[in-house]
């Protein structure tokens, strides 16, 4: 599955998407980024879904100047909530 949100600064903007597997293999999920209208990717974290749940919480749709992301630890039950702004 993938969840994708972007992000503007300037005349620019930045993609990220949430991919993950609903079968629970090590490492199978990640949050990736693109600055170049996604003609390459980079990673920003990976991560094991049968312990952390990644969210990508942004609640408006289209371009906005930041990203809304929530992750709990499925151990302990610890969330967070993180936003990523451009500069």
């Amino acid at each position: 599955m993938l969840d994708m949100h972007s992000i503007t600064y300037g005349a620019r903007s930045i993609t990220f998407a949430l991919l993950w597997n609903s079968v629970r293999v090590r490492w199978n999920n990640a949050l990736i980024y693109s600055h170049d209208s996604g003609d390459s990717w980079c990673r920003l974290v990976e991560f094991n879904s049968g312990c952390v749940n990644f969210v990508i919480a942004n609640a408006q749709e289209g371009v906005s100047p930041s990203l809304v992301v929530s992750f709990s630890n499925l151990a302990s039950g610890e969330k967070r909530t993180i936003i990523i702004s451009a500069i």
